[in-house]
């Protein structure tokens, strides 16, 4: 199967474009580079697998690309809060814009697996929180993904909606919050936790690229479908989470309320 992963060059395809690889799928990896400056290295991957230079935004591009592979994995975003709020336009083209129009050219007979993300349920204090929970999106971000839900669902494709990722990948990101605690305890010694009680569940980076494996398996499924990705295991606070490195680093930590 021939498998157009937007975001090609980023943290989750990665971890995504090895397992599709290895399964014998053929990889077109489209991505405009924005937040990496090098393309990235799909040498010693045991397959075909291409890189596209071009931008989720281009109608005419995906227009092209879209008829030509039998699945589109798309994880092309401007992720998180502050960088939507400092670019709110570009966020809702990236976001919204982009994702509405992609859905449109891939129609309902292609899988069409979309990465959205936990922060549409906004502050939910029940202890369970299934996929069928009010969405209350709080930030720009979460706003953009939960209207882009709703043109991938009408064109009957699958909504994740995983938690925090974490864990290594080729392409890393240290603006996560765990590899932000690492890294300052391994450069000052020094842990600073604003609002630690605040839940911030996390999730392998490699758990998010199996589940987006596993709806292309099972595409007929999951059209239509949303699921959450998550670990019950890892449902943390954020002073738990600065408390296990702390533990491992031997860092000072200091819970600022």
């Amino acid at each position: 199967m021939k498998v157009l992963v937007t975001g090609g060059a980023g943290y989750v395809a990665s971890a995504l474009v090895p397992m599709l690889v290895d399964r014998g799928h053929q990889i077109w990896a489209l991505d405009n580079l924005s937040t990496h400056q090098q393309v990235p290295d799909f040498s010693s991957y045991n397959g075909d697998c291409r890189f596209i230079a071009g931008d989720v935004r281009d109608v005419a591009r995906l227009s092209e690309l879209c008829p030509q592979v039998d699945a589109v994995v798309h994880l092309a975003a401007l992720v998180g809060y502050p960088i939507c709020d400092a670019k709110p336009k570009e966020a809702r083209r990236t976001n919204l814009l982009a994702t509405q129009n992609l859905a449109a050219i891939v129609g309902s007979k292609t899988p069409f697996v979309f990465a959205s993300t936990a922060s549409v349920y906004g502050r939910v204090s029940a202890p369970v929180c299934d996929e069928t929970h009010p969405l209350e999106p709080r930030s720009l971000y979460s706003q953009t993904k939960a209207q882009a839900e709703t043109h991938v669902l009408d064109a009957g494709g699958t909504v994740l909606r995983p938690v925090t990722a974490f864990g290594a990948a080729p392409q890393f990101r240290w603006d996560l919050l765990l590899h932000q605690f690492v890294q300052d305890a391994l450069r000052t010694g020094r842990i600073e936790v604003y609002e630690g009680g605040a839940c911030r569940p996390l999730i392998g980076v490699h758990d998010i690229a199996r589940s987006i494996v596993l709806c292309l398996d099972k595409s007929d499924k999951c059209r239509g479908q949303v699921y959450n990705v998550a670990a019950p295991e890892l449902m943390l606070t954020k002073l738990q989470i600065a408390q296990s490195v702390a533990r491992v680093t031997s860092a000072e930590m200091l819970e600022i309320n």
